[in-house]
């Protein structure tokens, strides 16, 4: 587990990656390599399993942590195994580099990224439910969907493959424009534009073989399922507004005020006062001396204050 300072993500490089894909090239099931964009490897999978002699692409995580999980398998015999560098870079610097390749994620503090559907740029997996949840920093922030790539099979209604993007982070929060499923839907002047700080995207895709879906679709039409920039639109910083409250004046009656100590700490002293009611008096207006060696009666009150003995 790779953890960067504050501001601050972590960048992968694999500079030697030959992992046994003897009898498991296609799915990876025996010795695999994960890469997760958090602490630990239940947070989303940054890409594929990956195993083989190819060197993976670059990778680089949405927030400070990455999580790099290796396994083998107990016949493992083949392979010299992985050497990555990696490298911490500041967080300003990281959307022109970040690529998330999983099925879903939740993904807090988002400063922008490209999101692909799994196993792009070739052809998208069926049998897919992903599920995105977006919150940008900051409260009065939103969220920009660029569209790079959109190449699903498209359906009357798009009841089968779809992408629908929701202007919040729930299921019942309203979809933005509509539900997507061809490539002409995606307009190049259409705003995909969020009211606040959340967007909830989800890929579904139909229960089928590979072999079912090339019966009802063609080579070159090349569904490589999609390919998304999201970016952030910084809004105004959030501000606390106070509201001054009216001052009234008011005569308190007399108080006397005695101190005491808590029992549990000699230190501290709790203060007790009793106020004594006055008995309800007409109001008089009040008369200002014009000598200013005069002492008016409220003046007297003031110099009669009592002291409060300091406490030992």
């Amino acid at each position: 587990m790779f953890h960067a300072p504050e501001g601050y993500v972590v960048h992968i490089t694999f500079v030697v990656f030959d992992i046994d894909d003897e009898d498991n090239e296609q799915n990876c099931v025996y010795d695999r390599v994960h890469v997760h964009d958090g602490p630990n490897s239940t947070f989303p999978a940054l890409g594929k399993a990956m195993c083989g002699k190819k060197r993976p692409e670059s990778m680089m995580s949405s927030g400070r942590y990455l999580t790099v999980f290796f396994h083998t398998g107990e016949d493992s015999a083949y392979g010299r195994g992985f050497l990555l560098e990696y490298r911490m870079v500041k967080e300003d610097n990281r959307e022109k580099n970040c690529i998330v390749n999983s099925c879903g994620g939740d993904f807090e503090n988002f400063a922008g990224c490209e999101i692909q559907t799994p196993n792009y740029p070739f052809t998208y997996l069926p049998n897919q439910h992903c599920v995105w949840v977006i919150h940008a920093p900051e409260p009065n922030d939103r969220l920009k969907v660029n569209f790079k790539t959109f190449k699903i099979e498209p359906s009357i209604n798009c009841v089968l493959n779809n992408l629908t993007l929701r202007d919040g982070k729930t299921e019942q929060d309203d979809i933005i424009q509509k539900v997507l499923c061809q490539e002409m839907d995606i307009k190049h002047d259409q705003q995909y534009v969020t009211t606040g700080p959340y967007l909830r995207m989800v890929f579904k895709s139909v229960n089928e073989t590979f072999t079912e879906r090339s019966d009802h679709t063609y080579d070159f039409d090349h569904l490589m399922g999609m390919a998304v920039k999201i970016e952030v639109i910084k809004g105004e910083p959030a501000s606390t507004t106070y509201t001054e409250k009216p001052v009234t004046t008011s005569t308190l009656a007399p108080t006397t005020t005695t101190a005491t100590e808590d029992s549990q700490d000699n230190d501290d002293v709790a203060l007790k006062s009793t106020v004594k009611p006055l008995k309800p008096t007409a109001k008089v207006p009040q008369i200002v001396p014009q000598n200013t060696n005069e002492t008016t009666g409220t003046d007297a009150n003031k110099n009669a204050s009592s002291k409060i003995p300091a406490s030992k």
